[in-house]
């Protein structure tokens, strides 16, 4: 596993985009084909700590060319995932409105996982209730087996399973195979960031 940071305060700067506020389409597509360039190229089992550190207001349209086109590359590799770190307020709404308004108007279904607060948290509109319950449980940096959620939730071990394969499916979760007198095939986990 790789942990591959993106300084997007410094992207934005060699875009001029110099007052912290990340606009326009056009802009955010040369963004990204700047941090494409910086990350070198993602494989399987990379985690891309995404840093907004000095970032104080984005639009819609750049969350969009630039933060969920990132996430669609995410979800073409395997036990990949991208962490939002270091997020305004205000940041942060216009990233939860975007992707909610992406995923229903494209019928995505994508995710993002947010580090705020010293803790992780999911967003994205169209994971099941039963699922966030099994996100919060992997959140505090626990790896987390199918045996002990359902355990906790008393439910069969398929069960259980597939609800830590949804996680696993949108990107919210890493897994690394664990014994299988253990419970179940997999660990899941969301790798420390500090």
């Amino acid at each position: 596993m790789r942990m591959r940071k993106l300084d997007i305060a410094s992207l934005s700067q060699q875009v001029d985009l110099l007052d912290g506020i990340l606009v326009l389409r056009p802009i955010a597509k040369k963004m990204f084909e700047l941090s494409q360039t910086a990350l070198g190229g993602l494989m399987s089992d990379d985690i891309v700590i995404c840093d907004l550190k000095g970032i104080i207001d984005c639009s819609s349209s750049f969350v969009d060319e630039f933060l969920l086109t990132w996430q669609r590359v995410i979800c073409e590799l395997k036990n990949t995932m991208m962490i939002l770190t270091n997020m305004s307020e205000d940041v942060q709404y216009t990233v939860e409105s975007a992707l909610n308004q992406r995923n229903r108007i494209s019928n995505e279904n994508l995710t993002l996982v947010v580090y705020v607060n010293n803790h992780f948290e999911v967003l994205g509109n169209k994971l099941e209730k039963n699922t966030r319950q099994v996100f919060e449980l992997v959140s505090d940096g626990k790896h987390i087996s199918a045996r002990e959620v359902a355990d906790r939730f008393d439910l069969e071990l398929n069960s259980a399973g597939n609800r830590l394969k949804k996680l696993y499916d949108a990107h919210a979760v890493i897994r690394i195979e664990q014994s299988a007198d253990a419970g179940g095939k997999f660990e899941y986990y969301i790798p420390s960031i500090e």
